[in-house]
């Protein structure tokens, strides 16, 4: 499964973010969430973090007070995974190992080995701050969409929670909302399902940059010129945009020195 991942990643994404890198002369890495849990480090930073979580817990789980894990059955044709984890139990037998309990079975979770941890999106985004928490030289920036902006003020108030200063937060970017003519966030899952139709204005490469009608360097070149429009004054950035603007802006981007758009 982690190689057909890889794979669907490699072809989806990869070309593009080759050509950004070579446009830009920045190296990069992609790394899937499957294989960040599967690291040491990641798990030693999740373990640390266990004997705190009772602090925190309000914070990623505000409706019940308990953070999501779930631990897949590794049961040839079973794969169950408890979805809000209220029969799932977690408790530390030593500093480096957590033994956990489900409906059906049981896991052993260690530095270097044990099940896959499926992390609620909170809890998750938790563990990878914490993780960049510790200061190795390296200014770590999380960039994220603009709806994400609330769940970031739990996730702030969860790591102050467990002993973490202002001062140590990692740095955050959030990016422009894409929208529908409905003012709803351009939901591109829900539209390749067929339950939301395509926004007036937008086109297909929207969803898939695959059907650009043109090179991916070519693409790559028109991303970056919107960026700079966009990073180019406050008022451009810190605002939402309908898809049908960002396909205008794509497709004939301004110069830098216009007025916002």
């Amino acid at each position: 499964m982690n190689d057909k991942l890889s794979d669907l990643v490699a072809a989806l994404y990869q070309p593009l973010f080759t050509a950004l890198s070579r446009r830009l002369g920045i190296p990069h890495r992609v790394e899937t969430y499957s294989q960040q849990q599967a690291d040491a480090y990641f798990r030693c930073t999740w373990l640390r973090l266990l004997p705190r979580l009772d602090a925190a817990r309000w914070w990623l789980a505000p409706s019940t007070g308990i953070p999501h894990l779930r631990i897949p059955c590794p049961q040839p044709g079973c794969g169950w995974a408890e979805k809000h984890a209220e029969r799932t139990h977690v408790h530390l037998t030593d500093r480096e190992t957590a033994h956990v309990a489900a409906v059906c079975h049981q896991a052993t979770i260690t530095p270097t080995g044990g099940a896959y941890l499926d992390l609620a999106t909170l809890y998750r985004n938790m563990v990878k701050e914490l993780a960049l928490s510790s200061p190795h030289g390296t200014l770590h920036v999380m960039v994220k969409g603009g709806d994400w902006v609330f769940g970031s003020h739990l996730v702030d108030e969860a790591l102050q929670a467990v002993g973490l200063t202002r001062g140590q937060l990692p740095a955050r970017l959030f990016c422009p909302q894409v929208l529908t003519d409905t003012g709803a966030k351009l939901s591109k899952s829900l539209i390749r399902e067929g339950r939301a139709p395509l926004p007036e204005g937008a086109t297909d490469w929207m969803l898939d940059t695959r059907q650009w009608p043109g090179t991916i360097a070519k693409y790559a070149e028109q991303l970056l010129t919107m960026t700079d429009t966009l990073l180019s004054d406050p008022r451009h950035f810190f605002r939402s945009y309908l898809a049908a603007e960002i396909s205008r802006m794509m497709t004939a981007p301004a110069p830098r020195s216009v007025s916002a758009p």
